[in-house]
């Protein structure tokens, strides 16, 4: 046993064998030798490494069950024949990690045998390499330009002095285009645009770079599910009768108050369209009323039959369900939407379409006289000579193939066939023939293209005015209309029979990608023609609107009356608003005797609203999805798709000075039929069974009576007052004039100290008052809100605001920004 005097390290010996050392912890080295004499032990004062022979390479048995990593790789002597391979079939896989930078060494900090630092803030990514680095910097380069940075990082780059230059952004190298795949060189303003997401939510992404347009038209976001109608949606906005008579329907008290009712919910999405003046908008309300039309599910109109499923089959394998085509899909919800806009808008209107002999509006509803084709069909049996006659309406005619733009409207509006089929005059199968004519000339001739273009169409300038731009229509005799390609052929002779123009509106453009088909329209604007992919808008040339490729073909064509706004007479139309109703009875969907109501209605005094009555606001909301994010090789996160939230309570209150200030008269809890992910209960004070028909003991009404409300509200110019109200308005799905919003959170922050305040600092700070102690109420933060606003208007009279508030941020400063828990008013 050797004693040393701590424990031992290491051991080594003299390669003469005549010495043996043992090292401790203490540093002491114990030299120790197993001769008598010590002048004979022999140390070698030219010592080197053993000189060792190679051992024979194992013999490898190569069996079935041997693994392929157990044969070594060959040394070549001669160049290999995969060297005069193409560049584009070789791929670097052992590209060598990035450095640490010194920044970071020098920081380093060891635990063991583990080193830390802090993130020194230069932008350096971990596990990657230098070249996918270098490659993703020449990406970020490509791409400048095309990809706007987040709105929080112009606003911070502006602050230190950069001005906020829109250009690449923080987010990766995706690019915000898609890239045009296997169809060759798409131009950018027809590619895919998608929505990147930053920490701060869907709020962040700066949707203005994506909008070209000198008349401030506005976009739809693509987040939403069914957003592939974006397109018609907008088609329809740009009919002007359809949007004056949806206009009409929500100002006036709906009988499907309490169930869905797509004219609703087109003519609230419309009314957003006309006031974002030019801001994104997103048909999320629509959208989700939508999505609960049985009818439609049944036709296949939802998006979840756009992608590709894999259905099990017997056997335990799996078939692949093939994808449906997305030109069926947009034709289809066409026609079913203007069938259903038909049926909810009520019946026809004598006198709304001029110069048209209608006593009870012609037996059609209001949708069909202004958009309709009226058709008169004709039946003659060929046996014994009668015929029979009936009127039908539609919107729209599928047509296929056909050579030319003349026999395509001609193929619309004259139809004729013969069949055998049944004459209960003769009592026996005869030959029928079958008319269908047009019964007088339209105000919009809407075609459904199920055609594939013609070779000489595709890329043939000569070709480019296959769609013309405008034509002539003549009725010669009742079932003989006349088609003439230029309107300088018109002669008097036809312009005295009543020959009207029609302009070409708005065409729809189905782009198809092997990934992802989808549609894109341009609509004849104030003489520009505008390109809406979804919410990016875009002017484009005259002259590339009936240009086709083999990755552009039209889907749907529109032509209207030149004359249509001289020909309508909108003031037939019930305008008349009756909605005050709706604020002084206020539809419920439970009906208790123990009903916790905590707002007083509106007295006859108090109506009607006047412009700039102020009142205040606040929401909760319930979360219906939760996000979708994926982790990336560097560890940072990365939101594919954010939550959806769904509104669970508003209240509105009283905001003019008096005994009633401050007392609600609006506090609605919103009946949720869909599935609630989370109730939010600390910051909502929503909980299970709140918003449940049969055991709420709150007042519920539908999101529709809750969002008509508001929308009276701004049409009458109510000054809502809240905190944080932007992000309220987005998820209700409602836009607000920026001049009839007062937002405390704006009014009570200073731009250069990049921090918000919270409500419930600014009640301790300035107010001081506690709220939100246990839970989050509407009522309590509308009412703070509106304390913020008065006791701004009185600091601002007195001219000392300003310094009160860098008061508050020094306070603010001092204790977090949060409220201490002991109260501390001083």
């Amino acid at each position: 046993q050797t004693a040393l005097d701590g424990y031992m390290t290491s051991m080594e010996f003299s390669s003469t064998g005549d010495f043996l050392a043992f090292a401790s912890s203490s540093g002491t080295v114990s030299l120790w030798t197993d001769k008598d004499d010590p002048e004979v032990p022999q140390v070698n004062a030219y010592e080197r490494d053993s000189i060792t022979v190679d051992l024979l390479p194992e013999i490898i048995q190569v069996s079935d069950d041997a693994p392929l990593s157990s044969v070594g790789m060959p040394y070549y002597t001669e160049q290999l024949l995969s060297a005069t391979w193409p560049g584009d079939l070789f791929f670097d896989i052992t590209c060598p990690p990035q450095r640490i930078p010194k920044e970071v060494l020098a920081q380093v900090k060891m635990s063991d045998f583990v080193g830390y630092a802090k993130n020194p803030g230069i932008g350096f990514r971990r596990n990657q390499s230098s070249k996918s680095i270098l490659l993703q910097m020449q990406n970020q380069a490509n791409l400048e330009g095309e990809m706007p940075k987040f709105r929080s990082e112009q606003e911070r780059e502006s602050l230190i002095g950069k001005g906020g230059k829109k250009g690449i952004a923080a987010f990766g190298n995706s690019p915000i285009l898609e890239s045009s795949g296997s169809f060759g060189i798409i131009p950018k303003p027809y590619r895919r645009v998608q929505i990147k997401y930053s920490k701060f939510g869907i709020e962040d992404f700066d949707f203005a770079f994506f909008n070209k347009s000198a008349a401030t038209r506005s976009g739809l976001e693509t987040h939403i599910k069914n957003s592939y109608t974006n397109s018609l949606l907008q088609l329809l906005f740009y009919t002007q009768p359809l949007r004056r008579i949806a206009a009409a329907h929500i100002s006036t008290m709906c009988v499907k108050l309490q169930s869905v009712c797509m004219l609703c919910e087109l003519g609230f999405l419309f009314r957003m369209l006309e006031e974002a003046k030019g801001a994104n908008c997103q048909a999320g309300n629509f959208l989700h009323a939508f999505g609960k039309v049985v009818q439609a599910g049944a036709l296949g109109l939802f998006e979840q039959d756009l992608h590709t499923a894999a259905v099990p089959t017997t056997g335990g394998a799996s078939s692949i369900v093939p994808q449906q085509d997305v030109v069926a899909m947009i034709q289809g919800f066409h026609r079913f939407i203007l069938e259903t806009l038909s049926g909810e808008g009520g019946a026809g209107v004598p006198g709304f379409i001029k110069d048209v002999n209608e006593t009870d509006g012609g037996g059609v509803t209001l949708v069909q006289q202004a958009m309709g084709l009226r058709w008169r069909n004709v039946s003659r049996c060929n046996g014994c000579g009668v015929e029979e006659d009936k009127d039908t309406v539609t919107f729209n005619d599928n047509i296929l193939n056909v050579p030319s733009f003349p026999t395509l409207l001609n193929a619309t509006l004259q139809k004729e066939a013969s069949s055998k089929a049944w004459c209960i005059h003769c009592n026996k199968f005869n030959n029928l023939f079958q008319s269908k004519c047009l019964h007088d000339l339209p105000n919009l001739i809407a075609i459904n293209l199920k055609m594939v273009l013609h070779e000489a169409v595709i890329g043939d300038p000569a070709m480019e005015t296959w769609i013309p731009h405008r034509f002539v229509l003549t009725a010669l005799s009742v079932f003989d209309i006349l088609f003439i390609m230029d309107e300088q052929d018109c002669t008097r002779d036809h312009r005295g029979k009543g020959a009207p123009s029609f302009s070409f509106t708005w065409y729809a453009v189905t782009l198809r990608t092997p990934s992802h088909p989808y549609l894109i329209f341009p609509v004849d604007s104030e003489s520009e023609w505008l390109l809406f992919n979804d919410f990016s808008v875009q002017p484009i040339a005259s002259n590339d609107v009936s240009r086709f490729e083999t990755w552009k073909s039209p889907s749907i064509l529109q032509y209207t009356r030149v004359d249509l706004e001289t020909r309508v007479d909108y003031t037939t139309l019930t305008t008349a608003g009756t909605l005050e109703h709706l604020l002084i009875h206020n539809p419920l969907s439970n009906s208790r005797r123990d009903l916790l109501i905590n707002y007083t209605p509106l007295t006859d005094a108090e109506l009607p609203i006047k412009p700039g009555f102020v009142v205040a606001i606040d929401a909760e909301f319930v979360a219906l999805q939760k996000a979708q994010t994926e982790i990336r090789s560097d560890g940072s996160r990365s939101t594919i798709l954010p939550s959806k939230m769904g509104l669970a309570r508003v209240s509105v209150l009283r905001g003019y000075d008096g005994p009633m200030a401050g007392v609600p008269f609006i506090d609605d809890y919103i009946e949720v039929q869909d599935d609630i992910v989370d109730y939010l209960t600390e910051y909502s004070g929503i909980s299970a069974g709140n918003l449940d028909p049969s055991t709420s003991i709150h007042p519920l009404v539908t999101l529709k009576v809750a969002y008509q409300k508001l929308r009276y509200l701004v049409d009458c110019g109510c000054v809502f007052v809240g905190h944080g109200l932007k992000k309220d308005f987005r998820t209700i799905n409602i836009i607000i004039p920026p001049e009839q919003i007062i937002d405390t959170v704006d009014i009570y922050f200073i731009k250069e100290r990049q921090r918000k305040l919270s409500l419930r600092f600014l009640a301790w700070s300035v107010l001081r008052q506690e709220i939100q102690q246990d839970t989050h109420d509407s009522i309590e933060d509308a009412r703070t809100a509106l304390l913020l606003y008065k006791r701004y208007l009185e600091l601002s009279r007195q001219g000392i605001f300003q310094q009160v508030l860098e008061d508050v941020y020094e306070e603010g400063k001092q204790f977090n920004f949060k409220p201490p828990t002991s109260g501390g008013f001083s």
